[in-house]
């Protein structure tokens, strides 16, 4: 039964992937979190069912790899997020005369982008 469950849910996985796949033709996908610590046989689900559904033009050189950071990978991917939006070009002109971004709250929390 748990290796149904397990089969059922890497193709469900795989089938929202293989959508992206086909409209943003990555090179590479890295599988973390909860999917990645579920083992090797979600994981195998998850790529027949990319492989299988998305484009063949799309998986011709697709790399889908399994996580290094397993439970760091979203606080490393908000680190990266609050260093890209600190040394934005706007950000960065405002505190690189100081030499730091430490101290200054006015960095925060105040959108210096045009909103979407």
């Amino acid at each position: 039964m748990s290796v149904e469950l397990l089969t059922r849910a890497g193709r469900l996985v795989g089938s929202l992937l293989a959508t992206l796949v086909s409209f943003y033709n990555p090179a590479l996908v890295i599988i973390g979190g909860g999917v990645a610590g579920a083992g090797d046989l979600l994981l195998a689900a998850v790529r027949e069912s990319v492989y299988r559904r998305s484009l063949p033009l799309a998986t011709r050189e697709l790399r889908l790899d399994r996580s290094t950071l397993s439970d760091r990978a979203g606080l490393v991917g908000a680190a990266f997020m609050v260093l890209d939006e600190l040394f934005t070009a706007e950000r960065l002109a405002r505190w690189v005369e100081r030499g730091s971004p430490t101290g200054a709250p006015e960095l925060v929390g105040v959108p210096l982008r045009e909103p979407l």
